[in-house]
């Protein structure tokens, strides 16, 4: 009997992780893999991912089967998995844990001082800034991202007491998970099919995750609106605000300026001026961006100069404004860009317009989920206006099913409306005809989209004749 005790203590604990090869999955996955467990999976493909992690010791079957199998102590799934799954059938009938995947990040992340960040726009290239001011002050992080770094990839391994991470808020799933310091970088009502199209629900989310922040809070002063504030209420910990349009925020960037691809503001800290910051990618929103993870690595105790030289020396991540192709003597460029929210488009597509002052901008917009669209239509359109050509492309369900009434069309049809040269495309095939009446002259040809359409760009650029290369 001592023995069979014996022998239980010392087995490592094995994790089946169900769509392994999705971005935040197999971030989790390489993090329990570190921490001791025995760690193999399933997904529908062998995508980029997938070939990555197996490098890595991870086996994983491709495909969804009962038959991949190897006698787990949890499977770990996310909101993504469909409830018919064959393997969260076996999963129940052998009696084996199934857990969702923040909870399970939870229990791992339990010996770290987290310092998450969450909210609807931004959290990438944030979670990817503050990482790497933590790093580059000396404190070794373990990072979790939910995109791909020119470095680090989706996940670091670190050795200090910190764990920088991205943490999802578009399932609810978030409102559990515990944290010693949080950045909201905003609140823009996102995803409200998961909160049963309530705001207060959605609200009420937030408030949970707040509370489960023991220390340090830090939020956007200038996306709050008096409901949002009402949040914070009843937080214990330090309240920190960040903000550019409100004069009272602890944290404020003045004098801001862009030149080509990077932007530059004026630090003022508790009405304090206390830097200069570069910032290596351009646009307001990644000003905000910088802003939020600075004043959290500030409040952590981390010095400016080390601040200052880590925002210099920042890469951004995979798919945020990240220059495809380029051809100066024509004049030429393609830009790929994963914004997928009206305000996150709005953004891209101002900055776009400073950086390439003077270029014809064409915008080719693939909507995300019918859910969003059906949510958003009319600010979508809106946030497309300033782009002087734009395609739209047929939605990207990211498997939901199709909402009938609710079509890209729509916002095709209200760019017509408001005298904006448009088409609708309902393949990629179409797409590529369509992209080849335009002259390569004077040209940035903007793909905008969570989808499948960034793998287009890819794609297309290399079919570019050689003249215009």
């Amino acid at each position: 009997m001592k023995q069979q005790k014996m022998e239980k203590k010392l087995k490592k604990m094995r994790a089946h992780f169900v769509g392994i090869g999705g971005i935040g999955m197999s971030a989790l996955a390489l993090l329990a893999k570190d921490l001791g467990w025995e760690v193999y999976g399933s997904n529908i493909d062998r995508n980029e991912i997938v070939k990555e992690i197996s490098k890595k010791g991870i086996k994983v079957f491709i495909g969804h089967s009962s038959n991949n199998w190897m006698d787990p102590d949890v499977v770990v799934v996310s909101s993504a998995v469909p409830k018919d799954n064959p393997e969260l059938f076996k999963a129940t009938i052998s009696n084996v844990e199934i857990i969702e995947r923040l909870r399970f990040f939870s229990r791992l992340a339990k010996d770290f001082k987290v310092l998450s960040v969450t909210g609807t726009d931004g959290k990438t290239t944030t979670t990817a800034m503050l990482g790497h001011i933590v790093q580059e002050s000396g404190y070794d992080p373990t990072i979790i991202l939910g995109g791909i770094h020119p470095i680090f990839k989706n996940y670091k391994k670190g050795n200090g007491k910190y764990m920088v991470a991205e943490i999802d808020e578009s399932d609810g799933k978030f409102a559990d998970f515990s944290s010693y310091a949080s950045i909201i970088t905003n609140v823009r009502y996102d995803h409200l099919n998961n909160y049963g199209g309530r705001i207060e629900r959605y609200l009420e989310h937030f408030r949970n995750f707040i509370m489960n922040t023991s220390e340090i809070m830090v939020y956007n002063l200038d996306d709050m609106c008096e409901i949002s504030r009402k949040l914070f209420n009843e937080f214990r910990g330090k309240l920190v605000t960040f903000g550019i349009n409100s004069q009272n925020a602890d944290y404020t960037a003045i004098n801001i300026f862009m030149e080509k691809s990077k932007s530059f503001f004026d630090l003022v800290a508790y009405g304090s001026f206390v830097g200069r910051i570069t910032v290596p990618i351009p646009g307001i929103h990644n000003v905000y961006n910088a802003l939020s993870a600075i004043a959290l690595s500030m409040e952590l105790g981390m010095e400016i100069d080390a601040i200052q030289q880590a925002m210099k020396t920042y890469k951004s991540v995979d798919r945020r404004f990240s220059i495809r192709f380029k051809d100066n003597r024509k004049q030429v460029y393609v830009l790929d860009d994963y914004a997928h929210t009206p305000m996150e488009i709005k953004y891209t597509v101002d900055t776009v317009r400073k950086v390439f002052e003077g270029k014809k901008l064409v915008a080719i917009f693939q909507p995300h989920r019918y859910s969003r669209l059906a949510m958003e239509n009319g600010r979508f359109s809106y946030s497309l206006l300033k782009a002087d050509e734009v395609i739209i492309t047929k939605v990207y369900s990211a498997y939901e099913e199709e909402i009938p009434g609710v079509s890209a069309r729509e916002v095709h049809e209200k760019l017509h409306e408001l005298g904006k040269k448009t088409w609708y495309v309902e393949n990629f095939d179409e797409l590529e005809r369509k992209l080849e009446a335009f002259e390569k002259r004077n040209t940035v040809f903007l793909f905008l989209g969570a989808g499948d359409i960034s793998m287009f760009a890819t794609n297309w650029v290399k079919k570019l004749s050689p003249q215009h290369k």
